[in-house]
């Protein structure tokens, strides 16, 4: 969509320029490594460990009711009920979008350091019944 009275203002193409500019200086200085067989057994378990204690914290039977992640926490908490949030540092730059949703509903929100184990933060959704 294109406003033609803002189009003075439009700084869409130098913002795509920058990005890419950004992209191509770093695609030549870094190498990606896949995750061996050993790391992402290591990083499953340790996920599961996390769903599963919260499961138990919070006596959910239903593990659809836990949305790890910052991506899936936000999510949750902008389209469902949430009975809690938690994150796992109240500092990190990547929840700030996540902790000003919290605040604007007057959801509280529970800073819980490792229990999260691989995750940055994860909302438990209000049970239905």
């Amino acid at each position: 969509m294109v406003y033609e009275q803002l189009q003075g203002h439009d700084v869409t193409q130098s913002f795509i320029e920058h990005i890419d500019s950004q992209r191509r200086q770093n695609s030549s200085t870094l190498t990606l490594t896949p995750w061996t067989l050993t790391q992402r057994a290591g990083l499953k378990y340790a996920a599961s460990q996390v769903v599963d204690r919260l499961a138990e914290r919070f006596d959910i039977t239903n593990f659809n009711r836990i949305k790890p992640g910052i991506a899936e926490a936000t999510r949750a908490v902008m389209r469902r009920v949430p009975d809690h949030v938690l994150v796992r540092n109240r500092t990190d730059s990547d929840v700030q979008l996540l902790l000003h949703l919290t605040e604007k509903a007057g959801i509280p929100v529970e800073e819980v350091g490792d229990v999260l184990g691989p995750y940055r933060a994860v909302t438990i959704i209000r049970s239905l019944s």
